[in-house]
């Protein structure tokens, strides 16, 4: 069973950075609430936590103010707007029966500490989602934390490897962490003259503070000796400060925070009603609505309850008819969509569909001043291009404009656009084969007919099927392109993508067309040298264990490992004790074959992952590499690569630079 705790504040102050400042009809200002409120139900809905609670900061100073009386002491007051909705926000969570919770004289945080323990001793599993990187020291096996980190749309999970990934020591550790280093945003001092990578030097190597100091005398250079020296007392009231209270007086009963997606009567009018108050539309419409059982409907509806339209359909084999339906459209603008064989142009209620070699379109194609609203440029682009036309004039891109608008999602099908911005459902193959064929049943006779007429009757309803859905698409992206600039100019995003994202595709086209040259010569000749350095390593790694075993099998790696050499054993996992990279790590000190095996590994990913694919997925004639550049891939909005992802070829190591000079 799941818990999801909740950090409110921290949620709200984002929100409001990060959402347009919406007001209701009489002024009062709503922006922070509605970023915050999408956030905190798209977080439910997706997790479906059996428990959820808002953990808020109490008004008031804390016990660190009681210890430090400058704690927090640089921050400056919070905008007055920003103060108003903090205060409604508990009014809205209780309207919406999302429980909240807070402690006077401790912080949001000390209350997440606290509930996330109580939660994991009960047997819950536990996900905190904040934006302050504090909580990180409460992830354990059985909590993790979702780290905002743009506006609140981005997250990034922790788990205990990721924080290990991250800082090189474990979660508990990083009190001790800020006990050096110290936190500006919190104005907490630490060590005067530590920085980031002395603190996690000197935690990763000795752990606790107290460890630090009983060996004092072996930190390097002497200045960071006689800075810990003179400021020990800053260093441990600063580890404190950082440190999350789990232990708060709490006699908290989670039968209140139980989670209930499906409001009853009272309940349901009351989140009405709030979602009236403040105005937000989205929110109406989802407790507005019931399905026959009388439960409330989310916000994804079953396709059935929304509205369907089959659009007029015009045929052509042949440019000439064609041009003739695209000639009689009032508009100059058309939507252009591709799907095997055929192709679909459309307006608002008609759609053309091109049965013919889509070269006969090239000259309406590569018209620039007939303007295309399309989903998916790039991709409809690079295929175009494969048939030596130019697709120019594109005005719109479905694809791009709903990626704007919800960077989180991982895709955005037609289908879901449809249903979410014009409460239009497409229907399936399926069922309209199914319809068609049933049609035209009736014109076999039992006795006279033959089962092949009757499948023959079958692939053609099918096919007859696939032009309606690709009509009903294209006539979609019609309307669609409307109700997505209109959202996007809501929130002020369609200048960006007017003038960045629509006209980077051109430039993404030409990339991938043009691809990454390789030194093929320097790439073979690495690639000899690594497959040698592997089969050193491996005779070495033999040699150490005292027997040959197949050293990228995990299960013989634990038997030499655990069983022959009685290695301290650490976390289990499905397939026994773990023997991934923080594991082996941790072993190196005990035994020379342990760093021997992550030699190995290294020098056998680097050539497999990177050397072998790259040569054997580069073009064989112009050693050129094509690989994918992703426009709406990444919820930050940055570019990313694959088939293969160029973005992660290695550098720290020689090796992995070597591979990189051969670009």
């Amino acid at each position: 069973m799941k818990l999801l705790l909740v950090d409110g504040y921290s949620l709200l102050y984002r929100a409001f950075f990060s959402s347009p400042p919406l007001t209701t009809r009489e002024g009062q200002p709503t922006g922070a609430l509605y970023g915050f409120t999408r956030m905190l139900l798209r977080l439910l809905d997706e997790n479906q936590p059996e428990y959820a609670l808002v953990a808020l900061d109490a008004s008031g100073p804390t016990f660190r103010h009681d210890s430090f009386a400058d704690y927090k002491a640089n921050r400056s007051a919070a905008p007055d707007d920003l103060k108003i909705q903090a205060k409604l926000a508990r009014e809205l969570l209780d309207g919406l029966s999302i429980a909240r919770y807070e402690h006077q004289g401790f912080e949001g945080d000390d209350v997440l500490g606290t509930l996330a323990r109580i939660g994991t001793e009960r047997g819950l599993d536990v996900t905190i989602v904040t934006g302050d990187g504090d909580a990180l020291q409460l992830v354990s096996e059985r909590v993790s934390v979702m780290l905002t980190r743009r506006g609140v749309s981005e997250l990034d999970c922790f788990t205990p490897e990721a924080v290990q990934t991250k800082y090189q020591f474990v979660p508990t550790l990083l009190p001790d962490y800020k006990g050096l280093r110290g936190d500006t945003s919190d104005n907490i001092p630490g060590v005067p003259g530590i920085g980031d990578k002395t603190a996690i030097s000197l935690v990763s190597k000795y752990g606790a503070l107290e460890n630090i100091y009983e060996n004092l005398s072996e930190v390097a250079p002497p200045r960071i000796e006689k800075l810990l020296e003179e400021h020990r007392e800053a260093a441990f009231q600063s580890r404190e400060l950082a440190r999350i209270i789990c232990d708060l007086p709490l006699d908290y009963s989670f039968d209140s925070c139980r989670f209930n997606p499906n409001l009853e009567d009272e309940a349901r009018e009351t989140a009405l009603a709030t979602a009236r108050l403040f105005e937000f539309k989205s929110l109406i419409a989802r407790y507005s609505e019931r399905d026959a059982s009388g439960a409330n409907v989310t916000a994804e509806a079953e396709p059935t309850t929304l509205e369907t339209r089959e659009p007029k359909i015009a045929r052509a084999s042949n440019w000439s008819e064609a041009q003739r339906w695209i000639e009689a459209q009032s508009s100059t603008r058309l939507a252009f969509l591709q799907s095997e064989n055929v192709c679909a142009l459309g307006s608002d209620d008609e759609a053309l569909i091109f049965s013919g070699d889509v070269s006969e379109l090239k000259s309406w194609i590569q018209d620039s001043s007939k303007e295309k609203i399309v989903h998916d440029a790039k991709t409809l682009k690079l295929e175009m291009c494969r048939r030596d036309i130019a697709l120019l004039g594109v005005s719109d891109d479905t694809l791009l404009m709903a990626y704007l608008l919800d960077p989180t999602r991982q895709n955005h099908p037609l289908a879901h656009l449809s249903e979410k911005y014009l409460s239009r459902a497409f229907p399936t193959i399926e069922a309209i084969a199914t319809k068609k064929t049933k049609a035209v049943a009736g014109l076999f006779d039992e006795e006279s007919s033959t089962r092949s007429d009757e499948e023959i009757a079958a692939e053609e309803a099918r096919e007859t099927a696939k032009e309606l859905l690709l009509a009903t698409e294209v006539c979609a992206l019609f309307d669609l392109r409307k109700a997505l600039r209109a959202a996007l100019e809501t929130i002020g995003e369609a200048k960006l993508f007017d003038e960045i994202e629509l006209p980077l595709v051109d430039v993404l086209v030409s990339m991938e067309q043009i691809g990454m040259l390789l030194d093929v010569p320097q790439l073979r000749v690495l690639g000899e040298k690594l497959e040698a350095d592997a089969q050193r390593l491996q005779a070495e790694v033999w040699q150490s264990a005292g027997e040959e075993f197949n050293i990228g099998s995990t299960k013989q790696l634990q038997v030499v490992l655990f069983e022959k050499l009685g290695l301290a054993k650490g976390r289990t996992t499905k397939t026994g004790y773990s023997t991934d990279v923080h594991t082996l790590e941790r072993l190196a000190e005990e035994h020379e074959v342990v760093r021997k095996i992550l030699d190995y590994r290294g020098t056998t990913k680097l050539k497999v992952t990177y050397v072998e694919a790259l040569l054997k997925g580069m073009d064989q004639q112009t050693h050129r590499i094509h690989t994918n550049l992703n426009q709406t891939g990444t919820v930050s909005g940055r570019i990313s690569s694959s088939d293969p992802n160029l973005q992660n070829i290695p550098i720290r190591t020689e090796q992995g630079r070597q591979i990189r000079k051969a670009f």
